[in-house]
């Protein structure tokens, strides 16, 4: 059984050895040692099991890997149980065609100790004991964590349209009202790292299913938004001297907008949840972590951002703050029309 099961040696290379051994023994023989052998050992299975379950155990330690199953051609998995070092070593293997829940909960449903594991979410559904985790994946968890800040922070950096917006209303409106911009765009990408999360999938169908209608309707949009930029006057009824900070949830629904009608950015949360590594399933217990430090990472950008901006307000003239309002507008509105017209010709020459 050592030679099969631990150095992986098939049945047939064994009979082999032993033949040159001198030993004639067949491949069914030796199968049929280890079916005995199995048979034997099965009431010592049965007792560990009862020692390490029935209290004898302060601490349980468990985790579970991936096993190839052949004849059912897909992956299975091996849970193990196991004392800790304040007991007396004992050490429980379970076969399993999956990874859940109810495998954990059926082994352990008599125990009432501690359960020390790696915070894998199907531990969390057996309530009999009380979950305890174990400090190198508290270390890995930490570390998502300021992978999400980070990737908060990389997805608002891009210079486009938001960012446009966000100096402009820092520049004319003052600090306030520049990261009541930026919250806009820090609402709109934790939503894409949610659909990251959840519904990667389904959220690139829809995108490749109306990625078209998305860009004509977006590309109108934000050329709107640009043409108010460019000629709005935020200045007409205020004098040099009066030139106070001045916000409203319009800053903030304006970027909610032009976030939202650039659906491309969403690729960017993917590509950035992939770069560091991030692999999260809905029901994991870090969803929520990652996705507020997402946010905090975005929000922390775009209040030092618009801060940056606010600075250098008073230094300039009430015209050449306009004409900067005037000109970001033209950009943004040249980045409208540019997207508005890419969606009509893609139209145009789907249809031909």
């Amino acid at each position: 059984m050592k030679d099969k099961f631990l150095l992986g040696v098939p049945y047939y290379r064994q009979a082999e050895y032993y033949y040159n051994e001198g030993i004639k023994i067949s491949r069914q023989d030796l199968c049929n040692y280890q079916l005995r052998a199995t048979e034997i050992l099965e009431k010592y299975y049965q007792r560990l099991k009862y020692h390490l379950i029935n209290n004898h155990a302060h601490v349980i330690c468990a985790d579970e890997t991936t096993q190839k199953l052949v004849k059912e051609k897909k992956t299975g998995y091996v849970w193990v149980y196991l004392t800790s070092f304040y007991d007396n070593p004992i050490y429980v293997y379970e076969a399993a065609l999956d990874r859940k829940a109810a495998n954990a909960i059926n082994f352990l449903k008599d125990y009432k100790g501690y359960l020390l594991t790696d915070a894998y979410p199907g531990y969390a559904k057996v309530n009999n004991v009380t979950n305890c985790y174990c400090w190198i994946h508290a270390r890995r968890n930490f570390l998502d964590i300021i992978k999400g800040l980070l990737i908060g922070i990389c997805a608002s950096v891009p210079l486009g349209p938001i960012a446009i917006l966000v100096i402009q209303k820092s520049l004319s409106e003052g600090h306030k009202a520049g990261f009541l911009a930026g919250l806009g765009a820090c609402l709109v990408d934790t939503l894409f790292a949610v659909i990251a999360i959840f519904a990667l999938a389904i959220a690139e169908r829809f995108l490749e299913t109306n990625h078209v209608t998305i860009m004509v309707v977006g590309g109108i949009v934000v050329t709107l938004l640009g043409c108010s930029m460019a000629f709005k006057d935020p200045f007409r009824k205020m004098k040099k001297e009066d030139l106070t900070s001045s916000y409203s949830l319009k800053d903030f629904f304006q970027a909610v907008i032009m976030g939202i009608s650039n659906p491309g950015a969403i690729f960017v949360i993917f590509a950035l949840f992939a770069f560091f590594g991030i692999q999260l399933e809905p029901h994991d217990f870090r969803v929520a972590p990652i996705l507020l430090a997402v946010s905090g990472g975005s929000a922390l950008y775009w209040f030092f951002f618009s801060w940056t901006f606010s600075r250098f307000r008073k230094n300039f003239k009430l015209v050449t703050i306009l004409w900067i309002n005037r000109i970001t507008g033209i950009i943004v509105t040249i980045i409208g029309i540019a997207l508005l017209t890419e969606g009509v010709m893609e139209l145009l020459f789907s249809q031909g």
